[in-house]
């Protein structure tokens, strides 16, 4: 249960930050609030990578009993980790790149960063939607 609030803690955290600039476009008053977890924002990006990938391979290593179980809520968990996986690569994209030394693979992060950019606010309203979701099945 913890960890399921955890997971729906960071999928509406980075949901969030990832639409942050439709949602101020649409509720100017919002900006405030967003402003205080931008300093946070390259942490949960970062989180929001781990835990993407380790639920991805959670469900890949259950994928027989998730296929009886629930077929719906294996869809839901899918999504929800690509789309938090991606979501934290670009919110996390300013923390990963100091660690990069390399000038070759800064370009190349540099132009992958740039192609996915274009899918932050989608994605980060997917993340807003499946983490509301996931509280909603919790309870």
């Amino acid at each position: 249960m913890v960890v399921g609030l955890l997971v729906v803690a960071l999928l509406i955290v980075c949901g969030l930050l990832g639409a942050s600039g439709f949602i101020v476009s649409k509720k100017p008053d919002a900006k405030q609030l967003l402003e205080k977890l931008v300093p946070y924002q390259g942490g949960a990006g970062i989180a929001g990578i781990v835990v993407g990938l380790l639920g991805l391979v959670n469900m890949l290593m259950n994928l027989g009993a998730l296929l009886k179980h629930s077929v719906g809520g294996l869809v839901i968990g899918l999504v929800g980790s690509a789309s938090l996986i991606g979501t934290g690569f670009l919110l996390g994209f300013a923390l990963i790149q100091g660690f990069n030394k390399d000038p070759n693979a800064r370009a190349k992060a540099e132009e992958l960063r740039t192609k996915l950019v274009t899918y932050q606010v989608p994605m980060g309203m997917v993340c807003i939607v499946l983490g509301v979701l996931n509280l909603v099945f919790m309870l």
